[in-house]
């Protein structure tokens, strides 16, 4: 759906291609600043393959991992940032982490 948007924002009212698109609408894509700082200060990431969310496994943690510092070094323009993409996975690596840690405690 968000394909079909952005290719869609190529176009102007009667169907003619835009010399660029019409900016994306922030509203998902606000920059998170206490989570990049997590992310970025975070020293107990999974090492193992895991499951990120519904759908998504993330394979090679160590590739991901370098992938989310690309994001974050491209800033809050950046376009997995502008669109919210970024901040999701941070989300969910956060939420990950925090019941991984969970689970650790509750086993001593």
């Amino acid at each position: 759906m968000e394909l079909l948007a952005f290719a869609q924002s190529w176009l102007d009212p009667e169907g003619n291609e835009r010399s660029s698109p019409v900016q994306p609408k922030k509203v998902a894509a606000m920059w998170e600043e206490p989570l990049v700082t997590w992310f970025l200060s975070e020293r107990e990431l999974p090492l193992d393959p895991f499951e990120l969310k519904q759908a998504v496994r993330v394979v090679i943690p160590q590739k991901f991992y370098a992938s989310l510092r690309e994001d974050i070094e491209a800033g809050p323009k950046g376009p997995r940032a502008l669109f919210g993409a970024l901040q999701d996975d941070l989300k969910c690596l956060k939420r990950k982490c925090d019941r991984l840690r969970k689970i650790v405690t509750l086993e001593r």
